[in-house]
């Protein structure tokens, strides 16, 4: 460098992991596991615990995805 204004970067920032813009799911895809909540929930009468089987999941994990989709297992009793 040949004067003393220019200064190199910190090796922080190698460390950092890129910034990822394209998180989360397409709407298409999003739409997709709605319709596959909301046909299992109808085909087990809106209980949890079956449809989360059914779904290879969790009943936590079930009730957060009801949640991101706004659906209400009651709805489907």
């Amino acid at each position: 460098f040949d004067n003393e204004t220019d200064v190199l970067p910190s090796l922080g920032l190698l460390l950092k992991k890129p910034v990822d813009d394209k998180k989360g799911y397409s709407p298409e895809v999003l739409e997709q596991m709605s319709r596959l909540l909301e046909e299992k929930l109808t085909e087990h009468g809106g209980r949890l615990r079956p449809t989360a089987a059914s779904l290879g999941i969790s009943r936590r994990s079930l009730k957060a995805r009801l949640r991101d989709h706004d659906l209400n297992p009651r709805d489907f009793r």
